[in-house]
């Protein structure tokens, strides 16, 4: 938004420059108009009027000069700003391409991390049913050897 702001600003700015050098322009012919007509008759009457008419002249060429310093130091600072924002704009667009192809590598490096997961699972279950019926057999054994115990202990008892 602040960019949107600023780059209306900016475009406003030209026109105001435009209408204000337009001004500037009719005001400094009006002031040349009135310097010419003080020089003619201060030329042609008296010194005095002469050298004010020079220094008039020359307040309002110095005036014109200032007001022209002004407005080029405000278009190169446009200027500048344009180019700043044109390079910011380059940089936010790298920027997405680089975070969608990050975005990308992360998922693609999820769905292989939930693959794996899975399979780990899938191997703990049956590595878990594999101990279960190992425990199985040997309860089974166990009680299978108590009862060749048994059986062995009950044959020599009757041998004796």
């Amino acid at each position: 938004y602040c960019i949107c702001a600023w780059h209306s600003r900016a475009c406003k700015a030209e026109s105001r420059i435009v209408a204000e050098r337009s001004a500037r322009r009719s005001s400094l012919d009006l002031r040349r108009g009135l310097a010419v007509k003080v020089l003619s008759a201060a030329c042609s009457s008296q010194d005095a009027f002469c050298v004010l008419s020079v220094l008039v002249s020359w307040s309002v060429f110095s005036e014109q000069r200032k007001l022209q310093q002004l407005m080029d130091s405000q278009h190169g600072e446009k200027e500048e700003a344009q180019q700043h924002l044109a390079q910011q704009q380059e940089d936010l667009q790298g920027l997405r391409a680089s975070l969608s192809a990050e975005e990308a590598r992360w998922e693609v490096e999820r769905s292989d991390l939930l693959e794996r997961l899975q399979h780990l699972q899938a191997e703990q279950e049956g590595v878990a049913k594999r101990l279960h019926d190992l425990a199985e057999q040997r309860v089974h054994m166990e009680m299978r050897k108590v009862e060749q115990k048994l059986r062995a202990e009950a044959a020599l008892s009757e041998f004796t």
